[in-house]
């Protein structure tokens, strides 16, 4: 499989998830993938288990897609995902195998603002999260490209409720 193919394979993996295409979503792992949240100390063992987890989350969920970047077996996602309103920028982690992803690990941030103290250094990255109102000052065609040598996609997904 090459990075064309892999890079294709996450981006129909994401447009499903924002579809609620539960079956689409799930093609790209292996059967025996395994889904760690570091942060909540758990880890979903098998594709059906992974499908089983997010087929019956209770929120509605949506997702913006800011960046996937990777080679070879190792590829990353930035996005943002909304669960009932509320913004998390989230990191995924994908580790192939062949054609499969065999382990995914995903970390959860709730946005906060920007500390006075820091302003004169800093510059800003397009969106401010406030609270469950996240907007984005920019549209995404507009993110800085990547730098020399590092492959980059930006996808901008449609926001729609999950279920």
């Amino acid at each position: 499989m090459t990075d064309v193919d892999r890079r294709a394979a996450i981006e129909r993996h994401w447009a499903a998830s924002q579809a609620g295409d539960a079956a689409t979503e799930h093609t790209i792992y292996a059967e025996d993938a395994v889904l760690e949240y570091p942060q909540s100390g758990e880890r979903f063992c098998g594709r059906r288990n992974i499908q089983g987890q997010r087929g019956h989350h209770p929120a509605r969920r949506a997702f913006v897609v800011r960046r996937v970047r990777g080679g070879g077996d190792l590829w990353i996602s930035e996005l943002v995902i909304t669960y009932d309103g509320k913004p998390y920028d989230t990191v995924s982690i994908m580790e192939f195998r062949a054609a499969y992803v065999v382990l995914e690990t995903q970390y959860f941030a709730e946005p906060f603002p920007a500390a006075a103290w820091r302003a004169q250094w800093a510059d800003q990255t397009g969106y401010v999260g406030e609270g469950t109102d996240r907007r984005f000052l920019s549209s995404l065609g507009n993110v800085p490209a990547a730098p020399p040598g590092d492959k980059d996609v930006t996808s901008d997904l449609s926001r729609r409720s999950h279920p």
